[in-house]
């Protein structure tokens, strides 16, 4: 019935409009589709969903850089942090940007960060 993972998470929200997962994970599918102005309004929905989740925060902090605002995908990625540093998919967003604009050692310290707050490091987090 469901074509691919897509399909899926598509049905999944007409389904449970009120599921901030999978708007999460719709979001994440429409920017491997290159599809921001839909991620946008997906993760913005699963922000408002659960306003103490950090990941919907972090998605669109990746598409405000994605879209040349990096100042202010730093500033959410930030308060993503603040909100869940337990996050392994809040952690990992951070690092991957950080990374990208050659800040080793900020990454590094989200990732201690993030560690301490687990009490083990996460394995999809990369170690910068």
């Amino acid at each position: 019935r469901y074509r691919d993972e897509l399909t899926l998470i598509e049905h999944t929200v007409d389904a449970t409009p009120d599921n901030a997962r999978a708007r999460m994970r719709l979001a994440v599918q429409l920017i491997r589709r290159t599809d921001t102005t839909a991620a946008r309004e997906h993760a913005e929905a699963a922000r408002e969903i659960r306003r103490q989740w950090g990941a919907p925060l972090a998605v669109l902090a990746t598409l405000d850089d994605l879209e040349g605002r990096p100042e202010a995908a730093l500033a959410k990625f930030r308060q993503a942090m603040e909100l869940d540093p337990q996050d392994g998919e809040v952690a990992s967003l951070f690092v991957q940007f950080l990374l990208k604009y050659g800040h080793t050692e900020p990454a590094r310290m989200v990732y201690a960060a993030h560690s301490q707050a687990r009490g083990q490091p996460d394995p999809s987090v990369p170690v910068p």
